[in-house]
């Protein structure tokens, strides 16, 4: 867990960020804790049970800059047909590969390059597509909360070229993108190097001091891995990168320091993850408009969102901002109101510390009773809420799959 505001001597903070997955974070005071609500935590359970089985209407098409695109993309056999990347396009995909790319070996015997991404946001694969060629295909159908997935794969050949093109400018991958570029051809030693690939994926290894990091990698990084978030109880934009390796995340944060990007920036480690999370919002903003400018793809209209709060709501950028991520928070995101009554818990926080710290205990203690009620209030309409929103979700997967064998 990590504290997005950070308490000094004089004050108590408002409020305590934890984030829940990376669609959103919530402040501490929003977790639905359902333990004096058994009844409603026992339907729960039973509609995320029952929603974990039912499956998403098979898919044809993935969604990519606003258009459909028919799978399976057949694979490009010519590398005359590809594109050759600029520096730009290869940082990018460099970043992005080091975020969700994966560099396997073939039982065949060959080296295999591919990356997975929701159905909904093939950007990035299109890139990949188009600059080192092989396919786009379905991954896996759609189960419950989890989305349709594709996966873009190059392999022999092909994979050894697009290695070649990144291992340059890769930081994270660069130890397992320079053994698929220079496999070997004896089988021997094929296993050898086989056997160096699977230890580099458990152990952290990192590309010499001369890969520099850009915008445009930092880019590809955050498209794979970042996460933009609207605070619940305030205007506010965070930004946050997890990993299990720190590294890659010092990589970037030096990089930022030399930009002059870094307050409110840190990394810290929890459960054995790492995570590098920036605070303050006008800091957050400006990073999101480098990153726009650096050629942003899959979150491109996520970050747009963001930076245009203020000129439309705060719920309405949090609404819209619903719209565009993932669903791994999507039943513990708070709703207008839920925000709202965040803030007047906030509020009451505040006058407790105020009231407290000169010394008028008998009001502190009838604020306290106050907080007490509101928290108990706020988790029972978050829980309902909660509820609701599994139920209309298990509604529009059985409209559709009605629809689909009509």
């Amino acid at each position: 867990m990590i504290m997005l505001l950070h308490s000094s001597p004089k004050r108590i903070p408002a409020v305590l960020f934890t984030w829940f997955g990376r669609g959103c974070y919530l402040c501490s005071t929003c977790r639905v804790d359902l333990g004096t609500h058994p009844g409603l935590e026992h339907r729960i359970r039973r509609l995320k049970a029952f929603l974990g089985k039912l499956r998403w209407p098979d898919i044809s098409h993935f969604q990519a800059f606003n258009q459909d695109y028919k799978l399976p993309m057949h694979v490009k056999n010519n590398s005359s047909e590809c594109q050759v990347p600029s520096k730009a396009q290869l940082q990018y995909a460099a970043g992005f590969s080091d975020g969700d790319g994966c560099v396997s070996t073939m039982s065949r015997g060959g080296c295999r390059l591919s990356i997975c991404q929701s159905s909904s946001h093939g950007e990035a694969l299109l890139l990949f597509y188009g600059a080192f060629g092989g396919s786009i295909l379905c991954e896996r159908g759609g189960v419950g909360s989890k989305k349709p997935t594709i996966t873009w794969t190059v392999f022999g050949a092909a994979a050894q070229k697009a290695a070649t093109a990144l291992v340059n400018v890769s930081y994270a991958k660069h130890s397992q993108l320079q053994i698929a570029a220079n496999w070997p051809s004896c089988k021997l030693e094929r296993k050898e190097q086989a056997a160096i690939m699977k230890s580099s994926k458990r152990i952290q290894t990192t590309a010499p001091l001369d890969v520099d990091c850009s915008w445009a990698y930092f880019a590809g990084f955050f498209d794979a891995e970042g996460c933009i978030s609207i605070v619940p109880t305030r205007l506010g934009v965070g930004l946050r990168i997890d990993q299990k390796h720190a590294a890659v995340l010092h990589h970037v944060l030096c990089f930022l320091k030399r930009e002059g990007h870094t307050p409110g920036a840190g990394i810290s480690q929890s459960r054995g993850c790492s995570t590098l999370a920036i605070s303050q919002d006008q800091v957050s903003k400006v990073i999101l408009r480098q990153l726009l400018a650096a050629g942003l793809l899959v979150k491109k209209a996520s970050a747009e969102v963001a930076l245009s709060m203020g000129v439309i709501s705060h719920s309405e950028t949090r609404t819209k901002m619903a719209e565009l991520v993932g669903y791994q928070s999507r039943y513990y995101r708070l709703d207008a109101d839920g925000c709202q009554r965040a803030r007047n818990i906030c509020r009451i926080q505040s006058k407790i510390w105020y009231v407290g710290s000169r010394g008028r205990i008998h009001d502190a203690h009838i604020l306290q009773e106050q907080l007490a009620v509101l928290k108990q209030q706020h988790s029972l309409l978050n829980a309902e809420a909660r509820m609701h929103l599994l139920r209309k979700d298990i509604r529009s997967l059985l409209n559709a799959k009605n629809t689909q064998h009509a």
